[in-house]
């Protein structure tokens, strides 16, 4: 199921990549902190790993673009599918803009019982 949802993913983005404005491929070094408390005692654990990804680029209006993207991400033993899904907002004419959209994040093992292997949340830069 989870090699299907992956495969579905790269291929959606290619086949829009092909009216895209733009398209291309990040790349990135990627940390991740796991904290929990309880009965009196914190963990915290870091862990780092990579990611790598597609993005097209749709210009919606003449300042907002769509910037769908598909990211594989590996941090150390677990790896995550993210998809998000970005209004690209111009600022001026210098180049400047802001990015504000939902993401959705598959994990890509088995999860626990009680542990959804999808998670929904806002995303900007």
């Amino acid at each position: 199921m989870k090699k299907i949802i992956l495969t579905a993913a790269f291929a959606v983005i290619g086949m829009t990549a092909l009216t895209a404005q733009e398209f291309g491929v990040k790349a990135g070094y990627t940390a991740g902190t796991i904290k929990a408390s309880g009965n009196d005692s914190d963990v915290s654990n870091t862990e780092s790993g990579f990611s790598i990804g597609v993005f097209g680029l749709f210009e919606a209006t003449e300042t907002i673009d769509i910037k769908p993207e598909v990211i594989y991400t590996n941090i150390e033993d677990s790896s995550f599918l993210q998809v998000p899904v970005l209004g690209k907002f111009a600022i001026g004419d210098g180049g400047f803009n802001l990015q504000a959209g939902p993401q959705f994040n598959f994990v890509l093992e088995d999860t626990g019982e009680n542990v959804s292997a999808l998670s929904v949340g806002l995303t900007g830069g």
